[in-house]
């Protein structure tokens, strides 16, 4: 929220044990169910699907969801009784607030949803009760930052492949593990863990930027 400060920090934990490789398997649909979700996976597929298959759209925003609800400052607003109102807005969802603890949300849907592979578009939240001219500002400071990352390497979203070990990263850092010892669970071989993990973790936050297109 613009001119004031975050919601208490000690609100943020991480979503599954990211030492746990069988907690991220890269089919989400089969980890939803695995995980007990089955009844509320099957009650967002029946509202976006007549089949027994999702399209890539719907799929898109499971995978989504799964950058998002790993955002600390979410986290710390969905839990901040004071932070709540906008947020659902704020984040791209219409009118409600899913659980970041929740894996899969029954009522989950983004705004935007049928933009899905359009990465030019994000989300900022502005204060009506803050100065204009220092939040215009603020947002033409932010639309430079997103433009220079989303540029960066590729015109096209990270790799499908990739964004398994891009979320045991973001657990990672949320757990509080330092950057040598991600990369020294995460990259066997590698020579230097530190710059291995700070690697990682930058790749990991641009995929998140990207995929949830919000920058706080």
């Amino acid at each position: 929220m613009s001119g004031t400060s975050l919601p208490n920090a000690d609100l943020i934990r991480q979503i599954a044990d990211w030492k746990d490789p069988s907690q991220y398997a890269p089919d989400i649909v089969s980890r939803i169910r695995a995980a007990g979700y089955a009844e509320s996976y099957e009650k967002f597929r029946e509202r976006f699907s007549p089949t027994d298959l999702l399209n890539e759209r719907d799929i898109a925003q499971l995978w989504r969801w799964e950058f998002l609800r790993r955002l600390p400052q979410y986290q710390r607003e969905w839990n901040d009784p004071d932070y709540q109102e906008g947020l659902s807005n704020r984040y791209g969802l219409p009118f409600y607030r899913p659980d970041p603890y929740i894996l899969c949300p029954e009522n989950l849907k983004f705004l935007d949803s049928g933009r899905l592979n359009e990465k030019y578009i994000f989300h900022y939240y502005v204060d009506a009760r803050e100065p204009v001219i220092e939040q215009l500002r603020g947002l033409a400071k932010r639309i430079k930052e997103f433009r220079r990352i989303a540029a960066v390497e590729s015109d096209q979203l990270p790799a499908r492949k990739q964004y398994s070990l891009y979320l045991r990263v973001l657990d990672a850092e949320l757990s509080g593990a330092s950057k040598a010892d991600i990369g020294r669970t995460l990259k066997k071989s590698c020579g230097n863990p530190s710059k291995v993990g700070a690697d990682l973790c930058r790749q990991a936050k641009r995929a998140q930027l990207l995929i949830t297109r919000f920058i706080p």
